[in-house]
This record gives structure tokens, C-alpha cells and sequence, in this order.
């Protein structure tokens, strides 16, 4: 009971909770449907219970905040129920809908005791959010942003975005590693939280890395695979589609689920269901490219050696060709040629002949003209001091000279000279 002090009604605290227990439980004695966002689920394991930090929000501002309590009994039953449908774990930044009761503790406060939530109304809010992410990547231009990116002809250098000890990673590896034909790809790992509320940051952690050493990858992987179809609500995340479109290297993903396709793998450049998928569809860009290398040197050498063929019958032909035209020509010219042996032949001898007469004539005028011949005939040659004197001008008196008859020689001395009337008057 109140006490009254100087004429005031005191009461004590646990009076005044205690009224608004009372009152609350008077005014609010039913359940209520009640649509609110969870900031901050507050889930303990170890007691199985959960408070979470419900809020109201018109745009960024906040208009309303609570606290609720889902006791564990509650707690089991909601989550699993919320899993099957939604195939997400009830979790932060989730817009739900859910039956309570108002509540008031004289310690703890106002709150609200969460009997049951419609996992109905949040897969139409996590569908709605992931149509408005799709339409406002399609506004901005980037939903097909990164899919227009060229994949390299031979993708060997890859960034990959998983957990190491993930069974997804391991399948991804080991098969890229032991195809049968023996390609070889070279991957760093760079480690990710891949699903959950810290899924987001976490990868779009390891994108923003990766994106600083581009230059030294071919694409990127995103592999998650080898768990059930939960927790995939972060791949519909506004922040992490968007980094994905922007990405100056082509997104690959797998992130392992057969549902319907996330915003992330509709935005990268190629999705594929499984990491396994992921390594054959990189091992196919090889062996389609080998493939394409062997027909063509199969081509090439089909074609040398029907070019080849080609010339070998067309050498032959040459050949036949020249060889009977050769000997045309040589039946044709053989008589000409015969002809003109004969007249060679006969012109030979004529000049043979002409130069014998010639030689004759010449060998008989030298004949005629030689000193002895001359001598025969009367003729004589004086000689004076071994040389034949032609001028008595160049001889003294009482010098010996010699003169050369056909016979013999006459030494004589010069008594007197008498040179010619001619040179006498000369003199």
C-alpha cells in the first residue's frame, strides 16, 4: 500500500510496475499479430532462448523499438517451421510477422512474448526485396553488367571466394587438379563467410581485395556447396549483387543449390548449380579450345596433303607434258638439224680449202721475195759494218766493205765514191 508522507501518496516501485502489470494485463489480455523487423535476434544456445530487438523503420529512421522474448520450446518449433519455408534460418535484418502477447516484468520491462511467427509473410518480403534489388540493378544499368565481361579463351588463373575446409572448395580443387586431361589451373583461396547475416560483409570484404590485384587472376569463383538450400537470402543482398555486377573480372559462381536463382547468380557472369559444375565448365573452356586447336591442325594437315596430292599430279602432267612436247620438237627438228650439220660441214670445208689456197699464195710470194732468191738473179747486198748499206754517203774511202753475191762474198776498199746525179745536185 502507498504511505503518505507530508501530505504526499509515495508508492514504491514495485507498486507502480505492479499497476502496470495489472493494467497492461487488463488492457492487452489476447494475442496479437504484429509486423515489425528484428535488428538484432539475441539468440543464447546454451538456454535456447532468444530476445530479440524488434524495430519499425520508415526509411532510415526508426519509429518505433521493443524488445521480445521467444522462450526455447517456442524458439525450436518457430525455427523450424520458418527454415522449411522460407529455407532461410529466422535471423537480423528480417521483416516478420508473428503472434504475441504484451507483457510486463517488474524487472525486465515491457515486452512482447512471441508465441508464433507467419514464415509465409516474411518469403514475400525476402521475395519482394529481391524483386526491388533486381529492378534497381536494371535501372542503374548493371544487372548484366558483369555476364557482357569477355571470359578469357583460356581462364587459368582463378581468385576463389569459399571456406578451405568446405566440402564445395574440395570438390571444386580436387577436380580441377585431376581432369583427365591434365590442364593445369592455378587458384588462391581467399577465405569467406558464405552464408548467414555476416555473409555480406565477408565477401564483399574479399571481392574488394581481390578487385586491388585484378591483373593477376582470369576470373573469380564464389563457391559455397555441399550443405542444404538455407541461408541463401545473402546472395539477394542490394550491396553484394551490386559489387558483383561492377567486378572488373567475370564472376563465376556455385554456390550449390537447385532453388530458385539468387540476385548474386543472376548478376555474375556465369552460375552454375554445383562447384563441381564450376570446375567442368572451366575444364570445357579448355578442352573446347583444344578441340578447336586439334581440328584445325587436322584441317591444316588434310589440306597440306591434298595441296600436296594436287601438285604431285600436276608435276606429273607438267612433266608427261614437257616430255612429249620435247620430243616433238626433236622429231620435228631432227631433219632441219641434219641439214644444217651438212651445210656446216660443207661451209668448213670450203673455208678449209680457201685457206690452203691462200696459205699457198702467201708461202709463194715469200718464196719470190727471199734475199737468196733475189741474189739468183744478179743481185747483190753490200754490207757495212753488219748492216746493209743503202747510201754511199755513209761510207769513207779506204773503208772495207762486203757485198754478198749468190754466191760468195767480195771484201773490197773503198777507192772513191760517186753518189747519184740526183743527190749530186742536191748538194
Amino acid at each position: 500500500m502507498p504511505e503518505s508522507i507530508d501530505n504526499r501518496t509515495i508508492y514504491s516501485l514495485s507498486e507502480i510496475t505492479g499497476s502496470i502489470r495489472f493494467t497492461l494485463a487488463n488492457a492487452y489480455d489476447e494475442s496479437y499479430w504484429v509486423m515489425a523487423e528484428v535488428a538484432r535476434l539475441n539468440y543464447y544456445p546454451h538456454s535456447g532462448h532468444c530476445y530479440p530487438d524488434l524495430v519499425e523503420k520508415h526509411g532510415n529512421t526508426i519509429k518505433a523499438q521493443m524488445r521480445a522474448t521467444i522462450w526455447s520450446d517456442n524458439f525450436k518449433a518457430i525455427s523450424v517451421k520458418f527454415r522449411s519455408v522460407t529455407g532461410e534460418p529466422l535471423g537480423d535484418g528480417m521483416k516478420i510477422l508473428f503472434l504475441a502477447t504484451v507483457t510486463f516484468h517488474d524487472i525486465y520491462g515491457l515486452s512482447l512474448n512471441i508465441i508464433d511467427i507467419e514464415p509465409v509473410f516474411t518469403l514475400g518480403e525476402m521475395a519482394r526485396a529481391k524483386r526491388e534489388t533486381i529492378e534497381k540493378l536494371k535501372k542503374e544499368g548493371l544487372f548484366d553488367r558483369n555476364r557482357l565481361l569477355p571470359l578469357p579463351l583460356l581462364p587459368k588463373r582463378l581468385a576463389v571466394i569459399s571456406v578451405e575446409t568446405s566440402r564445395g572448395y574440395s570438390d571444386l580443387i580436387t577436380t580441377l587438379t585431376h581432369n583427365a586431361w591434365g590442364y593445369r589451373f592455378v587458384h588462391v583461396l581467399f577465405p569467406a563467410i558464405l552464408q548467414g547475416d555476416k555473409a555480406v560483409a565477408s565477401i564483399r570484404g574479399q571481392l574488394r581485395i581481390i578487385g586491388r590485384y585484378a591483373g593477376l587472376f582470369d576470373a573469380v569463383a564464389i563457391i559455397r556447396g555441399g550443405g542444404d538450400d538455407t541461408g541463401l537470402s545473402c546472395y539477394d543482398h542490394y550491396d553484394l549483387a551490386r559489387d558483383v555486377a561492377l567486378f572488373p573480372l567475370p564472376v563465376i559462381t556455385g554456390i550449390g543449390h537447385s532453388t530458385n536463382e539468387t540476385v548474386v547468380e543472376m548478376t555474375a557472369h556465369t552460375n552454375k548449380i554445383t562447384p563441381t559444375d564450376v570446375a567442368h565448365f572451366l575444364i570445357g573452356q579448355f578442352h573446347d579450345f583444344a578441340t578447336t586447336v586439334d581440328a584445325a591442325a587436322q584441317s591444316l594437315l588434310t589440306a597440306a596433303l591434298d595441296i600436296l596430292e594436287e601438285k604431285k599430279h600436276l608435276l606429273t602432267d607438267t612433266l608427261w607434258t614437257f616430255r612429249t612436247q620435247t620430243l616433238r620438237l626433236l622429231e620435228k627438228n631432227r631433219s632441219h638439224t641434219a641439214m644444217l650439220s651438212r651445210l656446216l660441214t660443207l661451209h668448213a670445208l670450203q673455208v678449209v680449202r680457201d685457206g690452203r689456197q691462200t696459205l699457198d699464195e702467201t708461202q709463194h710470194r715469200l718464196h719470190l721475195l727471199d734475199p737468196l732468191n733475189i741474189l739468183k738473179r744478179g743481185y747483190s747486198i753490200t754490207w757495212y759494218r753488219d748492216k746493209p748499206l743503202t747510201d754511199a754517203r755513209k761510207v769513207q774511202e779506204d773503208e772495207t766493205v762486203t757485198t754478198q753475191l749468190h754466191s760468195g762474198k767480195i771484201i773490197s776498199i773503198v777507192k772513191s765514191i760517186q753518189p747519184d746525179h740526183g743527190e749530186k745536185d742536191q748538194l
